[in-house]
């Protein structure tokens, strides 16, 4: 390098001659960097195959631990093992995947059984609905966003088929929200419920889920709403809205569409009894749950449907009988 310089014209700059080495620097940073963008987008390639692989993986894992939830009961109560095996998987998956409405559905469902099913203890199940909560909350962000609004709030339970209609899941969520939020009430008290105003989630959630799908789990929403309209006192200014007369209509049509789930004849049945008076029609309908025979897929939830049948039903009979 020395001996080309010392042989240049004076008077004329040196500089001339690194001009090919400027291209071939120039050339080699682009290059270079043509291939860190292209290594990095292959890695992320990579990434996203891999999270996606192991999504699917962890959903399969979800779905096969909750179809054996009903493996090794402890009594009447079903065993946490496999529920819980469940639950890790769903959440795993859904940290891949926050807005997958599938699979937070799935994880609610999970929630629920671990909480009413399993053996667990007062604070565990509190700790079960609040998680549930949350996950509602957060999935119900998810779906605003995905139909372009900031908010679903102040939207009418009608107004929701025809913004929703392309989301699939959307009624199983607002389902499990309800059904969240009305266990949470439960498990926290009245004065918790009060405060977080739970029962009038409930009642907007219940019936959005039962105009976007009125026949998910059994007609499970007018399910809900009818226990709402039935059980909840009736306070002036914090649930006044609440209507006797409407329970019998949802539980009656909950059970017409859902005529296979002993839940919805053995509600039919208290509620006739406590709001008509009428002990045969609901002798009749707890005897026809008593003598059914569980559904395979439901084994743990319909055997304590069914033993609850049983328990009110020898309370009405007692009752019903004459005295002397």
């Amino acid at each position: 390098m020395s001996t080309s310089h010392t042989s240049l014209t004076p008077g004329v700059t040196w500089a001339a001659p690194q001009r090919p080495k400027t291209r071939t620097t120039v050339t080699t940073i682009v290059t270079t960097l043509s291939s860190v963008v292209i290594g990095a987008f292959l890695s992320l390639t990579a990434v996203h195959a891999q999270n996606h692989e192991s999504f699917e993986q962890l959903v399969r894992s979800g779905d096969e631990a909750f179809e054996r939830r009903a493996e090794n009961p402890e009594g009447a109560w079903a065993s946490p093992d496999r529920i819980r095996q469940a639950n890790a998987a769903y959440s795993q998956a859904l940290d891949i995947r926050q807005d997958d409405l599938e699979v937070r559905v799935k994880l609610l469902h999970t929630l629920f059984f671990e909480a009413e099913y399993a053996l667990v203890s007062v604070e565990r199940r509190k700790a079960l609905y609040e998680r549930g909560t949350q996950l509602f909350e957060t999935g119900y962000e998810h779906l605003a966003l995905r139909v372009g609004r900031k908010s679903l709030n102040g939207i009418h339970a009608s107004a929701l088929p025809s913004l929703l209609r392309d989301v699939d899941q959307a009624g199983a969520l607002f389902f499990w929200g309800a059904m969240h939020w009305g266990l949470w009430a439960e498990s926290f008290g009245k004065i918790a419920a009060v405060r977080r105003g739970a029962a009038r989630k409930v009642l907007e959630l219940g019936e959005a889920a039962s105009i976007l799908d009125p026949h998910y789990e059994q007609a499970g929403a007018l399910r809900i709403l009818g226990r709402l309209h039935h059980l909840t006192p009736r306070i002036p200014l914090i649930t006044g809205w609440i209507d006797r007369g409407r329970a019998l209509e949802l539980l009656q049509r909950s059970f017409e569409l859902g005529p296979d789930n002993p839940l919805n004849r053995a509600f039919l049945a208290q509620a006739v009894w406590e709001l008509e008076r009428d002990s045969r029609r609901a002798i009749l309908l707890l005897q026809e749950v008593v003598d059914q025979a569980p559904r395979t897929q439901q084994l743990v939830e319909d055997r304590r449907a069914i033993a609850a049948a049983r328990v009110l039903l020898k309370r009405l009979v007692g009752a019903s009988a004459p005295a002397g």
